[in-house]
Protein backbone atom coordinates (compact mmCIF):
# COMPACT_ATOMS: atom_id res chain seq x y z
CA UNK A 1 0.00 0.00 0.00
CA UNK A 2 1.90 3.23 -1.03
CA UNK A 3 2.26 5.66 1.56
CA UNK A 4 -0.28 8.86 1.62
CA UNK A 5 2.28 11.56 2.76
CA UNK A 6 4.31 10.34 -0.30
CA UNK A 7 1.80 10.15 -2.76
CA UNK A 8 0.85 13.60 -1.08
CA UNK A 9 4.52 15.18 -1.60
CA UNK A 10 4.34 13.48 -5.31
CA UNK A 11 1.19 15.73 -5.76
CA UNK A 12 3.45 18.80 -4.54
CA UNK A 13 6.56 17.58 -6.55
CA UNK A 14 4.04 17.81 -10.09
CA UNK A 15 2.73 21.22 -8.57
CA UNK A 16 6.40 22.41 -8.94
CA UNK A 17 7.21 20.88 -12.39
CA UNK A 18 3.89 22.53 -13.73
CA UNK A 19 5.23 26.09 -12.16
CA UNK A 20 8.17 25.79 -14.51
CA UNK A 21 10.42 25.95 -11.39
CA UNK A 22 13.64 23.79 -10.81
CA UNK A 23 14.23 21.83 -7.34
CA UNK A 24 16.80 24.78 -7.44
CA UNK A 25 14.55 27.85 -7.62
CA UNK A 26 11.89 26.14 -5.43
CA UNK A 27 14.63 25.20 -2.71
CA UNK A 28 15.81 29.44 -3.02
CA UNK A 29 12.15 30.55 -3.01
CA UNK A 30 11.72 28.29 -0.28
CA UNK A 31 14.54 29.04 1.81
CA UNK A 32 16.19 25.91 2.14
CA UNK A 33 19.19 24.62 0.44
CA UNK A 34 18.88 22.20 -2.53
CA UNK A 35 19.66 18.62 -0.76
CA UNK A 36 17.41 19.64 1.41
CA UNK A 37 14.58 20.67 -1.07
CA UNK A 38 15.35 17.18 -2.72
CA UNK A 39 14.73 15.45 0.08
CA UNK A 40 11.49 16.89 1.04
CA UNK A 41 10.41 16.87 -2.41
CA UNK A 42 11.65 12.58 -2.47
CA UNK A 43 9.18 12.00 0.93
CA UNK A 44 12.62 11.34 2.92
CA UNK A 45 11.96 14.68 4.65
CA UNK A 46 9.13 16.28 6.39
CA UNK A 47 7.96 19.93 5.57
CA UNK A 48 7.46 21.85 8.57
CA UNK A 49 4.12 23.40 8.85
CA UNK A 50 5.50 27.37 7.83
CA UNK A 51 7.71 25.39 5.09
CA UNK A 52 4.42 23.62 3.88
CA UNK A 53 2.45 26.88 3.85
CA UNK A 54 5.63 28.67 2.32
CA UNK A 55 5.49 25.93 -0.80
CA UNK A 56 1.98 26.21 -1.02
CA UNK A 57 2.27 30.06 -1.58
CA UNK A 58 4.97 29.55 -3.83
CA UNK A 59 3.10 26.75 -5.78
CA UNK A 60 -0.30 29.66 -5.62
CA UNK A 61 -1.73 26.22 -4.32
CA UNK A 62 -3.85 25.82 -1.01
CA UNK A 63 -1.46 24.42 1.89
CA UNK A 64 -4.47 21.90 1.91
CA UNK A 65 -2.36 20.11 -1.66
CA UNK A 66 -0.42 18.69 1.37
CA UNK A 67 -3.78 16.27 2.31
CA UNK A 68 -5.63 16.33 -1.11
CA UNK A 69 -5.46 12.10 -0.60
CA UNK A 70 -6.98 12.41 3.26
CA UNK A 71 -9.63 15.29 2.26
CA UNK A 72 -10.42 12.62 -1.01
CA UNK A 73 -10.80 9.76 1.35
CA UNK A 74 -13.27 11.93 3.55
CA UNK A 75 -15.38 12.88 0.72
CA UNK A 76 -15.63 9.46 -0.24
Amino acid sequence: MPNKWNSNIANVKSKVRDKGLTIKQFAEALGVNFSTAQYKLSGKSSFTVDEAARAANILDQSPLIFFENQIDKLSN
